[in-house]
Formats: structure tokens, sequence, C-alpha cells
């Protein structure tokens, strides 16, 4: 049964991760990804970028979800880190280099974890080339390309007249006598 997790759990890396560029360029894909192997069904969903320090490595987190009927669901997140290259004219980002930094299975305990993570880990060390749109990545991370500039303000407070007894104020427009 563990060999099954095992290879299904694989088989759900190799789907997101190693899809070829070609055919990624010919289509956009669309999020969850669902892949049915076994007489399981996984489902992973689209990775939320949480950081991308320097425009040079993206580091993101997919939650995974695998359901076999007859047993529990197992839920988790991937931790992952990719090199990136920008194309700012067809506004794609492509990964490439990914590694696994830390896997999430809280339903699993903590042996059987450490064995789906060292077999993420080592699958995922062959991969690469997976695209995202830019405008996606850029809004995920909550980013905005225009700078604002400070406006120049007048603070400088009124002159303010004060009298303890009765007074009249009196305006005058023109030059004092």
């Amino acid at each position: 049964m563990a060999v099954r997790f095992i290879a299904r759990l694989l088989a759900i890396v190799v789907f997101w991760c190693g899809a070829p560029l070609g055919a990624l360029a010919q289509t956009e894909v669309s999020w969850p990804v669902v892949v049915h192997a076994d007489g399981a069904t996984a489902t992973v969903y689209e990775p939320q970028p949480t950081s991308w320090p320097g425009r040079t490595t993206v580091y993101a987190t997919a939650a995974m979800m695998i359901a076999k009927p007859g047993a529990k669901t197992i839920v988790g997140t991937v931790d992952i880190s990719a090199a990136t290259s920008a194309d700012l004219t067809q506004r794609w980002v492509t990964f490439s280099k990914i590694k696994v930094l830390a896997t999430h299975f809280p339903m699993l305990d903590t042996n059987r974890a450490a064995q789906v993570q060292a077999r993420i880990v080592s699958v995922a060390a062959g991969m690469g080339g997976k695209r995202m749109p830019l405008d996606t990545l850029l809004l995920a991370l909550n980013e905005t390309p225009v700078q604002t500039q400070p406006v120049a303000t007048q603070n400088t407070p009124p002159v303010i007249f004060h009298s303890n007894t009765p007074a009249i104020l009196v305006v005058t427009m023109g030059s004092r006598c």
C-alpha cells in the first residue's frame, strides 16, 4: 500500500512539474489539475507564490489532495523554490531547477511523511520547465508595477486671532489707511 501511495504521489508531482514546454506553449494550464491513477484521484491546486526576491527565484506553496475510494482523503502542501526566467513580451514566467523545500501532510505519521517527502524531493530534482502567467504571479504577490510620486503640500496653519472680550472682526479689501 505504501508503494502505491508513493507511486500516486509521484504521478502528481510529475504531472504538476514535468509537463513539456511545447505542450504548455500551446495551451494554458487550468487549475486545479486532476490526475486519475491506480483507482485514486489526485488533485493539485495552483501554486501560490509567497515571494520572488530579485526576480530570479520564486518561492511557492501548492496544495495537494489524494482521494482513494474506501480510504481517508490525504491532504497536504508542498513548498518549492524555482529559478525563474521572465518573458515580458509574452507575459510568461518559466520555472526551472524546481526544488522541494518542505512537504506538509498532517494526516500521515512522521515516518510516512518523511518517506513521501524523500520520494518527492528525488523526483523533483530532475524536473523543470513549468510556466505561469506573469500577471498571475504578480497578482498573487500583491505587487503593482506603478510607482507613486509624493505630492508637495503646504501645511502651514493659518493665523488665529483671539480676544477674551467681545470684539468685532472687520474685513476690508484694499490697502490699509
